[in-house]
């Protein structure tokens, strides 16, 4: 970061519950593991030879992965949006 100040505030007292609170390890498993799981998805899969049978099951798989990345990110923003109010009052 260029600006030196803004990179130590990042480390108040304040705001370290709030770190705290993204190293939470199924918080972090649900933010990045939904990214690797949804890239499984499409990545491993030879779509021309996937039994149509087994769509369904697998779009409501993709379905929830989505879902639950969803959720962690709006907790992840969360938490950023209540360190930038900390943040503005300083």
């Amino acid at each position: 970061m260029r600006d030196d100040r803004l990179y130590m505030e990042l480390f108040a007292p304040g705001l370290s519950e709030h770190w705290e609170a993204v190293k939470v390890a199924s918080f972090y498993d649900d933010l990045v593991g939904c990214g690797h799981k949804c890239n499984g998805f499409y990545g491993s899969r030879d779509w021309l030879t996937v039994d149509p049978s087994e769509i369904p099951g697998i779009s409501e798989e993709i379905c929830e992965t989505i879902a639950k990345a969803k959720t962690a990110d709006i907790k992840l923003l969360e938490i950023i949006k209540q360190a930038i109010e900390i943040l503005d009052k300083k």
